[in-house]
């Protein structure tokens, strides 16, 4: 949780002052990092196609921010790969986690522990209590499916390799948001 709070924290100040886009492109870090922590600290097996993968998202991320024979680095640029080393760390965590939980255990305590941590930053329930009354129906059906999408992401890093498992769940998370946007919101009408 403290993982994913530091992650999505440092991500909102990254589009504060750096591109959506390239603030997109970096935060996939985090994928270049569960890559290697499944590789060097769970010790998982990898083909040469998940090699290839990774190279070309770090020579992507290379290209978006080379600029005149030298790397611009602003503090966007900094917390956009803050973000990616903390969120791409958090299915290491979770695989270790559940060395000692069972998933349904693991999924409760991390609901519990990130409403505690909600709770503790100000104005926080003040703030969304607007936004549930407008969109109730909407919330409701969103908790219901990321409830399962949790379940299913969590289980798959429990019987599978993390750097695909991760790399899969940040493909279908893209996908699945791009599409809900324009297909069920309306979103890009012009």
């Amino acid at each position: 949780v403290i993982l994913i709070f530091l992650g999505n924290s440092a991500i909102i100040k990254s589009y504060k002052t750096e591109d959506i886009s390239n603030t997109n492109i970096l935060s996939r870090s985090s994928l270049v990092i569960t890559f290697i922590s499944g590789i060097i600290l769970l010790k998982e097996k990898v083909s040469i196609f998940n090699v290839f993968g990774v190279l070309i998202i770090i020579l992507g991320i290379f290209v978006i921010f080379y600029e005149r024979k030298s790397y611009k680095k602003s503090k966007g640029f900094l917390f956009a790969l803050a973000s990616g080393i903390f969120l791409g760390m958090v299915a290491y965590f979770i695989k270790l986690t559940l060395n000692y939980f069972d998933l349904f255990s693991y999924i409760f305590i991390y609901s519990i522990f990130s409403v505690c941590v909600l709770s503790v930053i100000p104005n926080t329930f003040r703030d969304i209590k607007p936004i549930f009354i407008k969109y109730k129906k909407k919330i409701i059906l969103t908790r219901i499916l990321t409830a399962l999408a949790i379940v299913l992401y969590v289980s798959s890093i429990e019987k599978g390799v993390i750097s695909i498992v991760n790399s899969n769940y940040e493909t279908a998370f893209l996908l699945s948001t791009s599409l809900i946007g324009i297909g069920i919101l309306g979103e890009k009408k012009n």
